[in-house]
């Protein structure tokens, strides 16, 4: 103790001498860290150390005893925490010292079952951090870094932070505040946070977090499918046989027979399991599949299902009334857990024949919180709450989509702060306690990051803040942003923000439509003389800052992303899909992956661009022909790297054949049934997967034709031919059908971005609406 009694007083005259961080009138000498403190109080003492030595140039030692006055105080203060909420925290002032104090879970990751809550999704290994678990005390240091410090973190990583250096950070002798999140789980789903510790810090630095993950998704087939063998009674029948597989769903993983007296005692038998064993969660999901179309055909099942016209409660009674007897069952064990569904889709309306539901049943509510600029959905997403209000007191949690990171709109600065400060009112007014969003950015050779990070990133960070600070000022906000983030571009910049926020309120105001999705269109929004005014503003803004300086790195990372959206915008307002004709040829083609025939030097052929019409790294050249019986297509590839070719599929039908590097081909030859057609993957071992494509958007896979294909590698490109006889496509010579046409650019160590023949506007290559005209010449 002696000892540590001298180095405090040498510390305190070192430090004292140009004290730059103050309580009152007592310099700050240190950080104090509690024996045996939680991995998030560990890391609040790392970042509070870090960001404080960056505005003063002062390091504050880290220690574990506070010696007199002088020091900043973390966790530990429980008595300082009486009427502090969960996940919150209270920073006081008192005899000199600081103490930030909040509710912490110990040392440990608190993960999920699936998806998107799995350990490596949630929790970063050598930070010690994770999504979820209570982090009042981290939190109270990023609270003080904001409010002392003058820190903002709006984006992950260096150039997102805003560090105003060489300052004294000076905190009021009287300073006691205490704080909590309104929502206790606040989870965006934007990274894996293994390996992306930078977004995940931000996850943090934002606000972002909960007590544990809400679990309310589709999970049905992860812990179904362990009754095959030996229940398989409790699965539905379809066609007199049990759905181990999509025959129901979609998404597949099987579907059960709900009236069955064995499935309600198995199922809520698996459920109190796995609360046994997992004390440290609140709710288990029991959603179908995704992509719900049919039910088991016995007569009970079949009786709840409305078959009246409106799909969104077509299944409501079906879902609803199995979850309500499931839920009675596990309360007679576990009474303080909940079972979550959501309200979506084909069972998205409250069901009729239900009175209320239990009372353990927690209630998540999907919707698309931008397109609420749109009046007419904003009061369809009201009105369909208030329904569903009379049937549960649980309206736990909403699950949000802030999905304009995704193709047509990623590139594209969309903003709707006024809509989410509304509808986040809206939201506490009507009992949500939780939220969840989408945002990840799916983009290849990316683990989820926020891959675009100048155009997502304030919709999120403001929705953090919001989290925290219901009734946060807007207008003082955007102020204050465009200061501290572009400098003396940040007129510009404000005005920049401003018509993107009306031009989406504007392009929303008279919309009708109520997708989940999306209910404009990108050209609806930002048409082609607003793009090329903010591109403008813009150019004009980087004039405005230093070069080289963190203001230019964030308005060229905005022109980067901004150009992706400008592009796809100048695509979209053409709206000029492709045609082409397959030449008709008398010349016998062999299919050998050479393309070796004089026929295929007759004519030019077709370029492949990405989803959103803009040039690839690899080009993709594709001919077609047809010989009266046979359609052919011809494919040459670019690729610099053809050892790292990745195949997984070495015979025909192989399941996992979507994963490959290889071409896909989309041909729907019914014109009065625009989702029917037939599927073929080729991939670059020449292995070949072919499906009929049903009307009601599932597949049969079992369903061969007799196509043929080959392939054929060289060091600079690999090629593929296929011949598919046109009896099997049920399409003649003469006749239009609409096609598409992808190549899947897949290596060992990345996946890059796929391209296609007519762009799709949109991450899912089945969609007929944007395929182009193949004709089939006669």
């Amino acid at each position: 103790m002696r000892q540590f009694l001298i180095l405090s007083m040498v510390l305190a005259g070192v430090i004292l001498e140009a004290a730059s961080i103050r309580v009152g009138n007592v310099g700050i000498r240190g950080i104090v860290l509690p024996d045996n403190a939680p991995d998030s109080v560990q890391l609040a003492a790392k970042e509070l150390q870090k960001f404080t030595e960056k505005v003063t140039g002062v390091k504050l030692p880290v220690t574990n005893r506070a010696e007199g006055k002088g020091f900043i105080i973390l966790g530990a203060e429980k008595e300082l925490l009486k009427n502090v909420g969960r996940e919150g925290f209270r920073i006081k002032a008192q005899n000199g010292n600081l103490f930030i104090a909040g509710h912490d879970s110990p040392s440990g990751a608190v993960v999920g079952i699936r998806n998107p809550w799995r350990r490596h999704e949630v929790y970063n290994e050598k930070l010690k951090l994770g999504a979820f678990g209570e982090t009042g005390t981290l939190s109270g240091v990023y609270w003080f870094l904001e409010t002392f410090a003058g820190i903002r973190f709006y984006w992950p990583g260096e150039v997102g932070t805003v560090i105003p250096a060489g300052r004294n950070i000076e905190v009021p002798a009287d300073t006691d505040v205490s704080k909590a999140p309104i929502f206790n789980c606040r989870y965006v789903w934007i990274c894996d946070f293994d390996q992306a510790p930078e977004d995940a810090l931000w996850y943090r630095r934002a606000g972002f977090g909960g007590i544990a993950p809400v679990q309310i998704i589709d999970y049905n087939w992860f812990f179904t499918n362990k009754y095959k063998n030996s229940h398989p009674e409790i699965f539905a029948k379809v066609d007199g046989k049990p759905d181990f597989g999509a025959m129901c769903a979609v998404r597949g993983g099987g579907h059960l027979c709900y009236s069955h007296p064995n499935t309600v005692p198995l199922i809520a038998k698996a459920i109190c399991e796995y609360f046994d064993a997992h004390p440290e969660h609140l709710y288990f999901p029991m959603l179908p599949g995704d992509g719900l179309v049919r039910v088991c055909e016995c007569k009970q099942c079949q009786s709840e299902v409305d078959y009246s016209g409106d799909r969104s409660h077509k299944f409501s009674n079906h879902i609803w009334g199995f979850i309500n007897r499931v839920a009675k069952e596990v309360a007679k064990k576990h009474p303080d857990k909940y079972i979550g569904c959501s309200a979506y889709d084909s069972y998205a309306a409250p069901p009729s024949k239900i009175d209320h539901l239990e009372p353990n049943v927690a209630l998540q509510f999907g919707k698309n919180r931008g397109a609420m600029a749109a009046p007419a959905y904003e009061k369809f997403v009201r009105d369909r709450v208030a329904k569903w209000r009379k049937k549960t007191g649980n309206m736990i949690c909403g699950w949000d989509f802030y999905l304009q990171c995704w193709i047509p709109w990623r590139g594209l600065p969309c903003l709707y702060s006024r809509t989410i400060k509304r509808d986040l009112k809206a939201m506490r007014a009507e009992g949500f306690g939780t939220e969840g969003i989408e945002a990840e950015s799916w983009q290849k050779n990316q683990p989820h990051k926020m891959t675009y990070p100048a155009t997502q990133h304030l919709n999120l960070y403001l929705t953090a803040k919001l989290y925290w600070e219901p009734e946060l000022d807007l207008e003082k906000f955007f102020d204050e942003y465009c200061r501290l983030f572009y400098g003396k571009a940040a007129p510009v910049m404000r005005e920049f923000w401003a018509l993107c926020e009306k031009r989406w309120e504007d392009g929303h105001k008279n919309a009708s439509g109520f997708s989940i999705f999306e209910i404009v269109k990108p050209e609806q929004v930002f048409d082609a003389a607003t793009v090329d005014k903010l591109d403008k503003m813009l150019d004009k803004a980087l004039k405005m800052v230093p070069p080289g300086s963190l203001y230019a790195a964030r308005l060229q990372q905005l022109k980067k992303e901004f150009s992706i959206g400008r592009a796809a915008i100048i695509v979209m307002v053409r709206n000029k899909l492709p045609e082409m004709t397959a030449l008709a040829e008398k010349e016998t083609i062999k299919v050998d992956g050479i393309l070796s025939e004089k026929s295929w030097r007759r004519g030019g052929g077709a370029f492949f661009v990405g989803y959103c019409g803009e040039s690839t790294r690899c080009n993709t050249q594709m001919y077609s022909r047809n010989d009266g019986k046979n359609l052919y297509f011809g494919f040459i590839m670019a690729e610099p790297e053809t050892a790292k070719l990745k195949t997984v599929g070495d015979r025909r039908d192989h399941g996992k054949m979507y994963l490959d590097n290889g071409v896909e081909i989309f041909l729907m030859p019914h014109p009065a049934l625009p989702n029917s057609g037939y599927q073929f993957i080729v991939n670059s071992k020449g292995q070949l997967w072919d499906a009929q494509l049903n009307e009601n958007r599932t597949l049969n896979s079992k369903w061969n034709s007799r196509a043929v294909a080959a392939v054929t590698v060289a060091k600079n490109r690999w090629c593929m031919e296929i011949s598919i006889p046109l009896a099997d496509i049920g399409a003649v010579p003469g006749q239009q059908i609409k096609a598409n046409f992808y190549r899947n650019r897949i290596l060992t160590d990345k996946k890059d971005v796929s391209s296609c023949w007519s762009p799709i506007m949109t991450e899912g290559h089945r969609t007929p609406s944007r395929f182009g005209t193949l004709t089939i010449g006669k």
